[in-house]
């Protein structure tokens, strides 16, 4: 289903700013799910971008997670996200 302004404002349960990533991560409930957004703002998102991604998952046990950014994917980071979804 869409998203709507209201549903998204509904639904965030924590949001995180780690300056020295250059992330912020933000835990969302939609549909009965959890999900980790990773919003990024390097110049690049690599590979570890990635396992730390996968990594908080875990740790918070977060099921399902994304990676959005402004900039691009390295090839590698391609690889690495490309099995996980």
């Amino acid at each position: 289903g869409k998203l709507s302004k209201k549903t998204l404002r509904e639904q965030f349960k924590d949001y995180r700013f780690v300056d020295k990533d250059k992330h912020l991560d933000i835990e969302l409930s939609y549909a009965d799910e959890l999900y980790l957004l990773r919003l990024t703002v390097a110049d690049k998102v690599t590979p570890g971008t990635i396992q730390s991604l996968v990594q908080d998952m875990k740790r918070r046990n977060i099921p399902k997670g994304v990676a959005i950014t402004s900039t691009e994917f390295t090839p590698d980071a391609r690889k690495a996200a490309a099995g996980r979804r």
